[in-house]
């Protein structure tokens, strides 16, 4: 991968986290947030995308249970 890519990609992935971690998780944020990211991999067919992808997701997953523990009690 040239640079000038590997850089669009990881601003791609910059953008969709900063966007979406400090949203609030409605019903609709995981249908958006999951397309958004099948967006970025179809553009970027790399293994590093990939795990950089599942790394941010998994970021978001822990925000919103995080969240939701925090509405319960």
């Amino acid at each position: 991968m040239e640079i000038k890519e590997a850089y669009r990609m990881f601003s791609s992935i910059w953008r969709l986290y900063r966007k979406y971690s400090e949203k609030p998780i409605t019903e609709r944020y995981w249908d958006v947030v999951i397309g958004e990211v099948d967006v970025i991999q179809t553009r970027h067919p790399t293994e590093l995308c990939r795990n950089l992808l599942i790394a941010v997701l998994e970021d978001l997953e822990r925000k919103d249970k995080r969240d939701k523990k925090r509405i319960e009690n």
